[in-house]
């Protein structure tokens, strides 16, 4: 009799760590649900999740922008320039590149943001103590000044 109840308490003991050692191997391959996945759901048409851009991004974004134009598309670099302004300080696209072509040497040092009417605008000192300004309307919707003398920014 008590080889029996040893066999069946042996029994017990191999199955219930069987079913442990099962059951941890498909704990383990089930898929995590964590914080950093919430964002990963099933959206309903035009939903949408709004994404906050620091102003200090988006005067890298649109500096950067300006430059891969000044180093690829001269001529779209001269058009996004307020067109006053292109009339008064660069009549011709060859005084633009003259003016324009040191500073793909140059990065951002500090920033101002400013609101004028209905515009944004994004005042850029750059380390060689230039300024280069967007004035913008829209996200990546922008005109360009290079200081505020010769065309009043409104």
């Amino acid at each position: 009799m008590k080889n029996k109840y040893t066999f069946i308490t042996s029994v017990i003991i191999v199955l219930l760590f069987i079913g442990t050692i099962i059951g941890i191997f498909v704990f383990y391959k089930l898929p995590k649900v964590t914080p950093e996945f919430d964002y990963l759901k099933n959206y309903e048409d035009n939903e949408y999740m709004p994404a906050y851009i620091s102003e200090e991004k988006m005067v890298n974004l649109y500096y950067k922008d300006y430059l891969t134009y000044v180093k690829t598309n001269i001529q779209k670099a001269y058009d996004l320039l307020n067109e006053e302004y292109k009339k008064k300080r660069f009549p011709t696209i060859d005084s633009f590149k003259s003016f324009i072509i040191p500073f793909e040497n140059f990065t951002p040092e500090s920033y101002a943001v400013e609101l004028k009417d209905e515009k944004k605008v994004f005042y850029i000192k750059l380390t060689d103590g230039n300024e280069i300004i967007f004035s913008t309307t829209g996200v990546m919707i922008y005109e360009v000044y290079f200081d505020e003398i010769t065309v009043n920014i409104e």
